[in-house]
């Protein structure tokens, strides 16, 4: 410091005290360098003196002014000690005064003293005047936070304050106080603002002050927080550096933030939007005008935050349609937009990412694609929650095969939920999805053919059999190919046969299996694979008539039938189950030849076997009943008949049945052979003998002839064993007719 140590401390002593007369007496007894008072009154006076006493003194300091003393009782004699004062000589008040201001100095912030000129007699006036004001605005707030205080700075009717003072008041003072006042309960962390705030809101990134600002807002408060909170002070942050480049800049940070924030509340978006028409509107203060080129923007921003919202409800999507039209009234009002030459990028990464994405394009353009797709969401959200961004996604971004599935998924939904469509939903979907095709180019990937190929299974699926002929079957050009319905035909007859729970085709699935099957069969087709799914369902019909379990514990159902996969198989498992089965024999040839072709896809010829190899199932199945008259009914006549054919086709077959049944022994048969002595005795026993030797000798004559016809057409190396059961039972009838001649 420089000047008169002495005068300097006792301007430290009279403003400390705040005795503002005494000090302007003084100053004009005893002038010192401007810089150097300046300074001391910053460093001194208290936070709580009333500014109206001393910003007079400063002003004229600051600008050169003749001081004059006041006429005031109270100032008194400024050389007087208040007490035992001791006087210091000139170097030891300076060491004092030194000390004074370095205490100072460490108390308060070094960021005030960026507003003091170092040559003060260098600067201007009232840039003098203002670095001080702020200066001393800024201490009292390190100091003191309290905002009354400060504001009473600004406020004075003392002097005229600077029009920068009064600007940073409307645009950083003003919005802290209000915000402090809107949410008072909030503690003051470091994420807060506070009175301790004032000068970090013009040094800080206005982003993260914007932000702040609207923490705590809500769709009550927004519209509030906006005009008396965010536009005085980005207008205030503008002027700073006045220029078109940054007042957008600072505005688009403000959209930023909104746009953000419409993932999570996107009420509180829809309410600003609706209330607030922008930079540019608002009345009275707050009806600044700015470039049109930030409406633009906000605009952008509108539209932005619709895509960032994710809800999908009705409501939502309501309140988007009210944006984009409120969108597309401030766009007229600025003038209109500029149509974006870019196109939305095929990366979804790109494409949604504000700013900058051509989806956001302040565009007429770009506001009627909006409606069309909010549109869009809102008709697919009926069927399966579906965002806006995902419809977007859809029409800019999606391959033709993800359009496929996800119409695929929106068409078949929830199966228990859908079945139950009636036709009019039906109908209705299907046009929506033509809508969304060929209006809101959502599905535009697609073609007509692909919407019906998903409707048709869809519907043939849900069994929805009236309105598949309707639309696909009765007219006289239909939608698809017959190829293309024979094929859901097809695949939707085997999901229902799969899904019944029985074989019963007149009830259940399986009776809609056979409704869709007969949609266009026979009468528009007969191909083999309609003829095969056909024979597959008449042969699980009749299956349904006998006992059979093919999984243990289970019922018989179709799906078993299908995975069983082997049908002679099963023709035998129904035989060993049922025990008068075999007497069915040609309904047993007509199910396996059905099962054959319906689980094979082969269609059975007449000299294929399948016929003699039932029959062959039936004799044993004949003999395990004890029926060998049954049994050998069929040797003879469904075997021994055919035989020339049988042997094109099994050479060893015949043989084998008639060896096998030649050689039965039904267990009812009496033990041994009647002998002559038994046959003699008493007249009673010998007739009774006789009586039962009849038959036999008849049986046993039926095996015999049995068992010549197989020794002549069988292999050489098994006539002997079947010669040895022939001579056997040619002993046998020799036994019985030697007992039967004696008696």
């Amino acid at each position: 410091m420089h000047g008169d140590a002495a005068t300097a401390l006792h301007v430290v002593r009279l403003a400390s005290r705040a005795r503002i007369s005494a000090l302007r007496k003084l100053l004009v007894s005893r002038p010192l360098p401007l810089t150097t008072v300046l300074r001391l009154l910053l460093l001194f006076l208290p936070c709580t003196c009333d500014p109206d006493t001393y910003l007079p003194l400063v002003r004229a300091l600051a600008y050169g002014e003749e001081l004059k003393e006041e006429e005031d009782e109270e100032a008194g004699d400024t050389d007087a000690d208040d007490g035992d004062i001791v006087p210091l000589d000139e170097h030891l008040a300076r060491v004092v005064v030194d000390r004074l201001v370095a205490s100072e100095i460490a108390r308060i912030a070094t960021s005030v003293y960026d507003y003091i000129y170092t040559d003060a007699e260098e600067s201007s006036s009232t840039a003098v005047f203002t670095a001080w004001l702020f200066a001393r605005i800024y201490a009292i707030a390190a100091m003191l936070p309290v905002l009354s205080l400060v504001d009473a700075v600004v406020a004075t009717n003392a002097v005229m304050v600077p029009l920068d003072v009064v600007r940073w008041r409307d645009g950083v003072l003003l919005p802290l106080a209000r915000y402090l006042t809107y949410y008072p309960s909030y503690g003051e962390d470091e994420d807060e603002l506070s009175t301790q705030s004032l000068h970090a809101l013009t040094t800080t990134d206005h982003a993260l002050v914007i932000a702040r600002f609207l923490r705590h807002s809500t769709a009550k408060t927004i519209t509030r927080d906006v005009t008396a909170l965010i536009m005085p002070f980005i207008t205030y942050i503008s002027s700073l550096q006045p220029s078109a480049v940054s007042d957008k800049l600072l505005w688009r940070a403000f959209f930023a933030h909104i746009v953000h924030h419409a993932a999570a509340d996107f009420e509180i978006v829809t309410e600003l939007v609706r209330q607030w028409e922008g930079p540019a509107g608002g009345a009275g203060a707050a009806a600044v005008s700015y470039d049109a080129d930030v409406q633009r923007e906000y605009v952008a921003a509108i539209v932005a935050a619709c895509y960032a919202c994710e809800d999908t409800t009705a409501e939502r999507f309501d309140a988007m349609h009210t944006l984009q039209k409120r969108a597309h009234a401030i766009l007229m009002g600025c003038g209109g937009g500029v149509e974006s030459k870019g196109t939305v990028s095929r990366n979804v990464d790109d494409a949604f990412r504000y700013p900058g994405s051509a989806l956001y394009a302040a565009s007429e353009t770009t506001l009627y694609a909006l409606d069309q797709l909010v549109t869009s969401a809102a008709m697919l959200s009926v069927y399966v929650p579906t965002s806006l961004r995902d419809v977007a996604t859809l029409r800019y971004c999606a391959s033709h095969e993800a359009e496929f599935q996800f119409l695929m998924r929106v068409v078949r939904g929830k199966a228990k939920e859908f079945a139950y469509r009636d036709d009019s939903n039906w109908r209705s979907l299907r046009s929506s999805a033509r809508w969304l095709k060929n209006k809101s180019l959502v599905l535009a990937k697609l073609t007509d053919e692909d919407i019906d190929n998903i409707f048709l299974g869809a519907l043939l699926d849900f069994g929805r059999i009236n309105l598949v002929r309707e639309i696909y079957i009765d007219p006289v050009h239909t939608p698809l190919a017959l190829e293309d319905v024979e094929r859901h035909v097809l695949k939707s007859f085997n999901e229902h046969y799969d899904a019944a729970s029985n074989c019963n085709a007149t009830r259940g699935s399986l009776r809609t299996a056979a409704q869709v099957l007969h949609l266009i069969y026979p009468g528009l087709s007969a191909s083999p694979r309609l003829q095969h799914a056909e024979q597959l369902i008449l042969a699980t019909h009749e299956l349904s008539k006998y006992s059979l379990t093919l999984v243990h514990g289970t019922p018989l159902a179709p799906l078993q039938i299908r995975a069983h996969g082997k049908p002679e198989e099963i023709t035998a498992l129904l035989l060993q189950a049922n025990e008068k089965a075999y007497l069915q024999v040609n309904e047993l040839v007509t199910i396996t030849r059905n099962l054959i072709a319906g689980l094979t896809g082969e269609s059975p010829c007449e000299n294929d076997g399948v016929e003699y190899r039932v029959t062959r199932m039936c004799v044993y199945s004949a003999l395990a009943a004890d029926d060998f008259a049954t049994a050998y009914q069929y040797c003879m006549t469904r075997l021994w008949a055919q035989a020339a054919a049988i042997a094109k086709v099994d050479g060893d077959l015949i043989w084998q049945v008639f060896f096998a049944a030649g050689r039965y022994v039904s267990p009812n048969t009496p033990a041994g052979t009647p002998s002559p002595s038994l046959s003699m005795g008493g007249g009673g026993a010998g007739a009774l003998a006789t009586m039962r030797a009849s038959p036999r000798v008849k049986h046993l004559a039926l095996q015999m002839e049995l068992l010549a016809r197989a020794m002549d057409i069988c292999p050489e190396k098994h006539v002997f064993e079947i010669l040895n059961v022939w001579q056997d039972f040619e002993l046998q009838v020799v036994q019985y007719t030697v007992a039967v001649q004696v008696v």
